[in-house]
């Protein structure tokens, strides 16, 4: 697999199964398929999903812009830091004149052993010796230009790094993402029909992150694939394989974004049945008139995440995704709703949208924010920090456990359906809301474009 451009088109069950969060058995979607089919109303459509590896490589990319001043000579990189169990654990960049892989292994020098680091680009000799020093078990980059591609003596330093994985027993790993048209296909069908309109912005958005992450950055690059990489198959077949995949990727990226009702630039405002108080205590205010401030910038990135994170739930009928961040712009931990950790289809109820009995799903799915808390990657939650929810807002069984664990500012998607306004009067949905208006939760949303009217 160190070796081979190409990989498996989906997810084994026994991959499915090695412990990701809340991941059941994926062997059974055409069993479930054929029971939609035949009107079965106990179970709802199962949905292709964005694989785990894919998943978090299209994060670690997402972390490569989220600074615009990296290391002097070294370019731009994002990082993220899985367990050997396959649970994301935790995720940065580049910046304080500290690289990506350096940041995530001085912060869980204790977790590291075992794990896997996706990395956007080839690590420079820097942290390929800390990487091996951590026993990291295997290390995938994407076919751009490496970190330390800008020096001088670039040669130099990728014979280093070779010499340092060939030296350990960490596998290096060029990894060209997948992601298919089914799941392309059914992000689409998981929401709304789409106007022509956000049809035609999902495609503004897909060309505009096509230029922004892949190879027109750089054309030159392709050319050095063989030699800088090092790459030796690589040729004019495997670079037509590796660019529909990546734009592809991306394509899924602006459905993601767009259909969840604000595409890639937009701004937050206060949830409407919330006015502006002394916040004194609040850190993080990405209501800003200026769009180069970070905290906007952060806010926007973060959002996206816990939309990623939301289209890898096993729940047939709401994908939930959510990130707890530091005051200081750590990622803290991240979470999606499902069913428990390796539970195989047979073993909970899941209901379909026609089927309204109680006990049928609701009490089996471990929500998005609690599989956050769980999941986090540090003892204590620092005061301060800001969760982000995409797809719903919190609701009574977490809104409790959010102001426990002292977290005051969060931040949710403005899609109309699962809009703060429009649950507020549902059952399990009524505390969040409670707590928003007597200011225990300082609320923002995203704000949604205003509509064209003729």
């Amino acid at each position: 697999m160190a070796s081979s451009p190409k990989r498996q088109r989906t997810e084994s069950p026994e991959d499915e199964n090695k412990g990701g969060q809340t991941d059941t058995e994926s062997s059974s979607n055409l069993s479930l398929d054929e029971d939609n089919q035949s009107g079965n109303p106990g179970y709802a459509k199962s949905y292709s999903r964005v694989s785990k590896e894919d998943l978090y490589m299209i994060i670690a990319l997402w972390m490569e812009d989220f600074v615009d001043d990296p290391p002097e000579g070294y370019n731009k990189v994002g990082a993220v830091l899985v367990l050997p169990n396959d649970v994301i654990f935790a995720a940065d960049c580049s910046r304080d004149r500290v690289h990506a892989v350096a940041r995530l292994l001085m912060k869980h020098y204790d977790k590291a052993k075992g794990c896997k680091m996706f990395m956007s680009r080839k690590p420079c000799p820097i942290c390929a010796k800390l990487l091996v020093q951590s026993k990291v078990q295997r290390v995938l980059f994407l076919p751009f230009e490496p970190e330390y591609y800008p020096s001088n003596d670039n040669d130099s330093m990728m014979k280093q790094v070779d010499s340092l994985f060939t030296a350990s027993a960490i596998a290096q790993t060029r990894f060209v993402l997948q992601v298919d048209e089914t799941v392309l296909k059914d992000a689409q069908l998981k929401t709304p029909s789409p106007s022509k309109i956000k049809t035609g912005k999902i495609n503004k958005e897909t060309k505009s992150l096509v230029r922004m992450y892949g190879f027109q950055k750089n054309p030159e690059w392709k050319e050095s694939i063989v030699e800088k990489l090092p790459w030796p198959s690589f040729d004019s077949d495997i670079d037509g394989h590796v660019q529909k995949r990546f734009r592809y990727a991306m394509e899924w990226i602006a459905r993601v974004q767009v259909l969840s009702g604000s595409g890639l630039n937009y701004n937050f405002e206060l949830a409407k049945q919330q006015e502006y108080a002394d916040y004194n205590d609040i850190v993080f205010d990405p209501v800003l008139n200026d769009s180069n401030d970070p905290k906007l910038k952060h806010a926007r990135k973060f959002i996206a995440i816990a939309r990623f994170l939301s289209e890898r739930t096993d729940d047939p009928k709401a994908g939930v995704g959510a990130v707890i961040v530091s005051p200081k712009s750590e990622i803290l931990a991240f979470g999606w709703n499902g069913f428990p950790l390796k539970a195989l289809y047979g073993e909970f109820p899941r209901g379909s949208s026609s089927d309204q009995t109680p006990d049928k799903k609701g009490p089996y799915i471990i929500h998005a924010e609690q599989n956050a808390f769980l999941m986090r990657n540090q003892k204590n939650i620092e005061e301060g920090s800001i969760l982000f929810v995409a797809g719903r807002p919190p609701c009574d069984e977490c809104a409790p456990l959010i102001e426990m664990q002292g977290i005051k500012t969060v931040v949710v998607d403005a899609d109309a359906a699962h809009d703060v306004n429009a649950l507020r009067e549902k059952e399990n949905y009524k505390l969040f809301h409670e707590k928003v208006k007597d200011n225990t939760f300082v609320c923002y949303r995203t704000k949604l474009p205003v509509p064209v009217t003729k």
